[in-house]
């Protein structure tokens, strides 16, 4: 000891520089991360940011950071250098990867390992680690498939069949489907407004169905149904959800033509007929036109435009027909009735009045015919409306 110094005490009277080199510590590696996002699930690209800090008193270098294989998730880059981590530094990467769909556990590790040089050192040191991964599993349920059948005109009953999947990764626990029918003119029959599913696994389906009566003042029209999903996911924790299919109520416009009156139906000369029309069915007829059209007769107007015609009433239109070519007999005249649905369908039907054409004048029929013609309209209307009634009592 007193040699050296001795010899410290000449360099430092002759001006000789020199260094005393002694480590004074080792580097310390210590690895953080985070995930984003946080919660993972099967098939979802992450970001993996590392932090790697030196809480050691050494420097470390030809720092190299290595992921090794895994069977769960695929990295788009493993590997990742750096030249030096100080005493006290830092440094902080992202690694992507994707988590496969195959994944049937809810925990995994990444593992890893750090490559280093210390201070001065030419060896190389290695520690190595493991990052977990947390996955939620998450169950999604969704509508596959709605389907509605039955009589679906008001007053009837409509059978309601909805196909339930789970599409997530997760199992939904005591899963429950039940409608809101608050606000629409549906009311549960045998079934009940509300129906316990159970568990649906991931990829699997149950189909769900609810017998419903139509009320009968329901307008022809869709009507949107809530339906409310509620279950439990494998964390017990209880979720809901709300979506809406679409129920549509139908029914159609059907006519009823009666010969109100005519007159002058006579060869040669120019006949007149008047017409009632009469929609006798469950929605209005929109745009409605009416074309007649005979290979004997000559109308002489060949359409009529009525517009509106709503259920339980009825027009009367007046034709008029050259017949100064026409023998007497009597003759089909064909009647086309063209309108739009509520639906806004374009629709066409077709009716077959017969005139009669005679050598002498007919007088024009009295004001009779024409009330009794008005009452069999009723009449038809009325039997009918009551014949469909004691049909969706049956149903």
């Amino acid at each position: 000891m007193k040699r050296i110094v001795a010899i410290m005490a000449i360099a430092l009277l002759v001006g000789i520089p020199f260094v005393v080199s002694q480590s004074t510590g080792v580097p310390f590696l210590s690895v953080s991360y985070s995930f984003s996002p946080q919660e993972i699930e099967p098939g979802d690209k992450v970001n993996l940011v590392v932090t790697i800090t030196n809480k050691g008193t050494e420097y470390a270098r030809d720092v190299k950071f290595d992921l090794l294989s895994n069977l769960y998730v695929k990295f788009e880059k493993s590997t990742f250098k750096f030249q030096v981590i100080g005493p006290g530094d830092s440094v902080q990467f992202s690694v992507p990867f994707k988590v496969l769909t195959s994944v049937d556990t809810s925990v995994f590790t990444i593992f890893y390992e750090i490559d280093y040089k210390s201070g001065t050192s030419e060896s190389t040191q290695t520690i190595a680690g493991g990052i977990p991964v947390q996955l939620k599993k998450q169950a999604t349920l969704e509508i596959t498939s709605i389907e509605s059948k039955g009589d679906l005109r008001p007053g009837g009953n409509v059978e309601l069949k909805l196909t339930l999947t789970n599409k997530g990764s997760g199992t939904a626990k005591h899963t429950i489907v039940s409608l809101d029918l608050t606000n629409v003119p549906f009311a549960p029959l045998s079934t009940g407004s509300e129906l316990v599913v159970g568990d649906l696994q991931p990829s699997e389906s149950k189909v769900v169905t609810f017998n419903l009566s139509i009320d009968e003042s329901a307008d022809v029209s869709v009507y949107q149904v809530p339906v409310t999903i509620t279950y439990e996911d494998e964390l017990n924790n209880e979720k809901t959800k709300t979506s809406y299919v679409g129920i549509k109520v139908s029914g159609d416009a059907e006519f009823f033509i009666g010969i109100e009156e005519t007159s002058n139906m006579i060869t040669g000369g120019i006949g007149e007929v008047s017409l009632t029309i009469a929609n006798v069915g469950e929605t209005p007829a929109k745009y409605l036109t009416v074309y007649v059209n005979s290979s004997r007769l000559r109308p002489i107007y060949t359409s009529y435009y009525i517009g509106t015609l709503d259920p339980d009433d009825y027009e009367t239109i007046d034709l008029r027909f050259d017949l100064s070519a026409v023998t007497p007999g009597v003759y089909p005249v064909k009647i086309f009735l063209e309108y739009k649905d509520p639906y806004n369908n374009q629709k066409i039907v077709e009716k077959t009045v017969n005139l009669k054409v005679g050598l002498q004048n007919v007088t024009r029929t009295n004001g009779k015919w024409s009330w009794i013609i008005v009452a069999m309209v009723l009449v038809v209307i009325y039997f009918k409306k009551k014949s469909i009634k004691k049909l969706f009592r049956k149903g």
